[in-house]
């Protein structure tokens, strides 16, 4: 793997850190959760903080999501800055979240650019999640793993990327066409990450600094990599919504639960239904008023022992 132009980090803060801004209220590039060279990233370029946390909001939200029917659960996403050991180390989850936070980073950046702002004109986003993310990386001893996901999330925004074409020719024949690609469809973009996570290939970190370019590009080039066996995430699913309508698989209440079984609730729920009224006068139908009524039905919830 080729590194280059990235400034090392050694701060508290480190590379996931940055994702607990999303409940940050006080001056973003001040947030202790961002390294020494984030902050200074940050302030350079103040324009674009709302943005970074943006990105952070909408990564949270696309990650409990997307894990919502496994055990983790994106469950150590809630304690940030402050890191849990499958965010501390080279795990699974680890490489998903620097995916999915990276690719989020990058549609949020382009996005906010593409409103209008004037100091958008030499901002160039892709270049700034690049640093943003990478810089942080290098700060753990298996920053490659770091710096490898962080470019699968960059390239998964692009691919996800919805693409607009325009006619040209005589009386809209369409002869010909110019295409381009416009902002990033960010559920096709959660799902691509989603399903790199699951096919994401083991690596020690030894084999990962010997490995030939070739075969890094050939094997494991546009894949997630991880070098750490995940925890036990039965504990964290205790008071987990599960689906009891399952037999097995993922969202299962026999998956979710570890085995230990469910608690059944029932409630019964309201909702408001409303209907236009309508009185016929020489044939034709006027709408007079709304009607509304509450409308009861029974809700059953299964959370795990």
């Amino acid at each position: 793997m080729k590194i280059s132009g990235i400034i090392l980090a050694f701060t508290e803060a480190s590379s996931l850190s940055w994702i607990g801004i999303r409940s940050w209220t006080g001056d973003i590039c001040a947030y202790s959760g961002l390294t020494s060279q984030q902050a200074n990233l940050c302030r350079r370029n103040k324009f674009i903080a709302p943005a970074i946390k943006n990105a952070a909001q909408i990564a949270t939200s696309a990650c409990f999501d997307s894990m919502s029917d496994t055990l983790w659960g994106c469950n150590g996403i809630k304690t940030l800055p402050k890191e849990q050991p499958e965010l501390e180390h080279p795990t699974q989850e680890s490489a998903y979240l620097h995916a999915l936070a990276t690719g989020h980073l990058k549609n949020s950046l382009e996005k906010f650019c593409k409103m209008g702002s004037a100091d958008c004109e030499k901002f160039n986003a892709e270049q700034f999640a690049l640093e943003f993310t990478d810089v942080a990386a290098f700060k753990k001893k298996h920053f490659l793993f770091g710096l490898h996901n962080n470019k699968i999330g960059r390239h998964a925004a692009e691919s996800a990327k919805n693409v607009v074409c325009k006619c040209h020719g005589p009386s809209g024949s369409c002869a010909q066409k110019t295409c381009w690609k416009a902002t990033t469809n960010e559920a096709k973009m959660n799902k691509i990450i989603k399903d790199k996570y699951e096919s994401a290939a083991r690596i020690h970190q030894r084999q990962l600094e010997i490995l030939p370019q070739a075969v890094f590009s050939s094997l494991i080039n546009d894949r997630l990599i991880f070098g750490k066996k995940s925890p036990n995430f039965c504990e964290v699913t205790r008071g987990r919504v599960c689906d009891a309508t399952k037999s097995y698989g993922p969202g299962s209440c026999d998956e979710l639960c570890c085995g230990r079984g469910s608690i059944e609730k029932i409630s019964i729920e309201t909702e408001e239904v409303c209907t236009m009224e309508f009185v016929k006068v020489d044939g034709f139908s006027w709408p007079v008023g709304v009607s509304c009524k509450d409308m009861f039905y029974q809700k059953t919830t299964n959370t795990c022992r």
